[in-house]
């Protein structure tokens, strides 16, 4: 993991306006614009060197699934959570979910009340709490466990690890699942446009009236996505270049709980050749699986790559045959 001057920089910035504007709260009508949760949501490679290992965002307010994650992470007995959106990220050391809450003051849990009147204003939900209001600005993160329990950094800590990896990047592997790449707000767009572009390509090809070699690549790139979608897949297809880079970007779980992102390269050909695979599995070699689709056949040499013991569970081949039966599976269910 690589962090920069410029993110450190961007990081103490916030923090300036953060603490700012805090003090500001005392103002019953003012409405808070820095969101500690929203930046970190946006940015949480700032957060992982502080031994997070994987990071997951929920967004509930689009995504009718969020609440399933959160009993997956085991936080749906808290009543706090899954409101607006939330931020988890893996303990490395032991595997265990931690919700970013946000930035404060390291004070007691046991001194906050189980419930709030909604009615209160910030400034009086200080006094609620029974936390005399402090001119300082908040100087931790806190983070809260499934099992209840809490986790307060300090932000000098935060800066400080953030210093070390700037100088010394940190290779160790990590999941990071940008936000801004697979919100549902996102996936919904996609999907909708995916949808009304194929519609009449998948019916066309199932019924016969066009062949899968005849149409042009990206019809076949969007067709692909569409399918992998159809299965559950959370999809972004990349922007139309013929640049010999990965074409899809797919996400789905294999396992309950650990999401893993695929490569998809879809070639336009009548065979695709060993030569093409290699290059595809080098350059995707960051990705942990990665998929070649084609309208074509694949070489007994791909077949051979296949079947290497390293490649048995990173390289999966579809080819024509493969994708008809999909269409046909499709074109039943829509």
């Amino acid at each position: 993991m690589i962090v920069s001057e410029e993110d450190i920089q961007s990081l103490e910035r916030f923090l300036e306006l953060f603490a700012a504007e805090d003090l500001l709260l005392e103002d019953h009508s003012y409405t808070p614009k820095y969101s500690s949760p929203a930046f970190f949501a946006n940015n949480p490679h700032f957060v992982l060197p502080l031994g997070y290992d994987e990071y997951r965002a929920i967004r509930p307010q689009h995504d009718p699934t969020a609440f399933d994650r959160a009993t997956m992470l085991g936080f749906r007995d808290s009543g706090e959570l899954v409101m607006e959106f939330e931020s988890f990220f893996r303990k490395e050391s032991s595997g265990e979910w931690h919700w970013y809450e946000g930035l404060s003051h390291q004070d007691t849990p046991e001194q906050r009340p189980t419930k709030l009147d909604l009615s209160f204003t910030p400034g009086t939900i200080i006094e609620a709490w029974g936390i005399p209001r402090d001119p300082t600005p908040p100087d931790h993160l806190h983070f809260v466990g499934s099992q209840g329990s809490h986790r307060y950094v300090p932000i000098t800590e935060l800066v400080d690890r953030l210093k070390l990896v700037a100088r010394q990047p940190d290779d160790r592997p990590r999941s990071l699942l940008l936000p801004n790449l697979w919100t549902p707000l996102v996936q919904l767009d996609q999907r909708l446009v995916l949808e009304e572009a194929t519609k009449d390509l998948v019916r066309e090809v199932a019924s016969g009236h066009r062949e899968l070699a005849s149409i042009h690549w990206r019809e076949l790139e969007e067709l692909v996505a569409e399918l992998l979608a159809s299965r559950g897949m959370e999809i972004i297809l990349t922007p139309r270049s013929r640049d010999g880079g990965r074409d899809v970007i797919a996400r789905g779980e294999l396992i309950p709980g650990e999401p893993t992102i695929i490569a998809v390269e879809v070639k336009q050909k009548k065979t695709v050749t060993l030569e093409d695979v290699q290059q595809a599995l080098k350059a995707n070699e960051d990705f942990p699986s990665l998929l070649v689709a084609t309208a074509g056949l694949f070489s007994a040499g791909v077949i051979q790559e296949k079947l290497r013991e390293r490649n048995q569970l990173r390289l999966f081949l579809k080819d024509g045959v493969a994708l008809r039966q999909w269409i046909d599976v499709y074109f039943g269910q829509n």
